[in-house]
């Protein structure tokens, strides 16, 4: 059932992009809600967590920490 929420949250949230009005806001608020508790419930850790993390993530992480490095030569570990 968590997995049924978690994907019409994600097509609501898809709809509820721009946020143009005020009841727009305020639903895509209360609907983003429902995604991190159905998407913990799904997969049984928070969609912010390092387990959530990709391939794709990680790889952009160590691009971005490259990137600091290499513009300013200063130790961010």
């Amino acid at each position: 059932m968590s997995k049924f929420i978690y994907n019409k949250t994600l097509i609501a949230l898809n709809r509820l992009d721009k946020r143009q009005t005020f009841f727009q806001k305020k639903a895509y608020s209360l609907i983003h809600k429902l995604y991190v508790w159905s998407y913990t419930k799904a997969n049984g850790y928070s969609p912010y967590s390092v387990e959530a993390m990709d391939e794709h993530d990680r790889y952009t992480d160590n691009q971005e920490y490259n990137a600091r490095m290499s513009i300013d030569g200063g130790n961010y570990a």
